[in-house]
C-alpha cells in the first residue's frame, strides 16, 4: 500500500513537471500549469523571491506579486498565506531539509532580478 502511494505521488511530480511551463521575457514573467493556475504579469508587479510553505511539506521558492495576477486554482499546490493568494508563481520544486545546490534556479533567479530592477522607475 505504502509503495503504491509512494508511485502515485512521483507519478504525480513528473506529470506536473511536464505541465508546467515559466516564460521569462524583457515584457514580464509568465506561469502556466496547465491551464489549471496561471499568472501573467509584467516586472514592475514583482515584490520578491521568497520561500512558502507547500501543501506537501517542505517548501518552494516562489515570486510574491504586488498586485494579484492569477487565474485558475491558486489552491491547487501552494499552501498560501491569505495575503498571497493570485500573487504567487512558483519557481521550484518542494524542498525539504537543506537545499543541495542552486542550479538551474540560480540562472531563473538572477533572470527574474535583472528584467524586475529595469522596471523598478
Amino acid at each position: 500500500m505504502i509503495a503504491a502511494l509512494f508511485l502515485l505521488q512521483g507519478s504525480y511530480f513528473l506529470w506536473y513537471s511536464f505541465t508546467t511551463r515559466l516564460v521569462i521575457s524583457p515584457a514580464g514573467i509568465a506561469f502556466d500549469s496547465l491551464g489549471v493556475y496561471t499568472v501573467v504579469t509584467s516586472w514592475s508587479n514583482v515584490e520578491r523571491i521568497v520561500h512558502i510553505p507547500c501543501s506537501t511539506g517542505g517548501t518552494i521558492r516562489a515570486l510574491i506579486l504586488r498586485e494579484p495576477a492569477a487565474s485558475g486554482w491558486w489552491y491547487r499546490d501552494v499552501a498560501l498565506l491569505p495575503e498571497h493568494r493570485g500573487r504567487v508563481i512558483p519557481l521550484s520544486a518542494p524542498r525539504w531539509g537543506q537545499p543541495r545546490g542552486c542550479g538551474r534556479l540560480c540562472e531563473i533567479e538572477e533572470k527574474i532580478q535583472h528584467y524586475a530592477a529595469q522596471a523598478v522607475p
